[in-house]
């Protein structure tokens, strides 16, 4: 699969091309967005500032390494169009093995149809209680 992005350079527009997998290190730098991205989103209160700068350098870092340094991090961050942090974001996703949603697969005609209960049955002399856990919070 080919990765293309164009950043504006200098006033200029420039394309950069990889066409390999992800490997270890791309996702491992992957896993790196994801973890923060995750805990700034546990925030109640939403992103802080400094948490977007991390995310920012997180990305712009993840791209230069994805697209073996074929540019500099100020050039991702000064250079990139929303369109160019869209495939920045895929190939994140790319890197973790995520596979985006198609547009549609909400519609019920295209889900399986759903399974009986595999509950065991329970009679008067039977407690039906059920055990449930609460995560709390991704780290330790």
């Amino acid at each position: 699969m080919a990765y293309e992005i164009e950043l504006l350079i200098n006033g200029k527009p420039a394309k950069f091309i990889r066409n390999e997998e992800a490997n270890l290190r791309d996702i491992m730098n992957a896993t790196k967005v994801q973890r923060q991205q995750l805990l700034m989103y546990q925030n109640p209160e939403g992103p802080t500032n400094e948490d977007v700068d991390l995310n920012e350098e997180n990305l712009a870092r993840f791209a230069v390494e994805f697209w073996h340094k074929q540019f500099t991090t100020d050039d991702i961050i000064w250079g990139s169009t929303i369109e160019t942090v869209n495939t920045i974001t895929a190939a994140v996703l790319d890197a973790l093995g995520v596979v985006p949603a198609e547009d549609g697969d909400d519609d019920d005609s295209k889900k399986s149809p759903s399974t009986t209960s595999k509950r065991s049955r329970t009679n008067s002399k039977t407690s039906t209680k059920t055990n449930s856990s609460k995560v709390t919070s991704l780290t330790r």
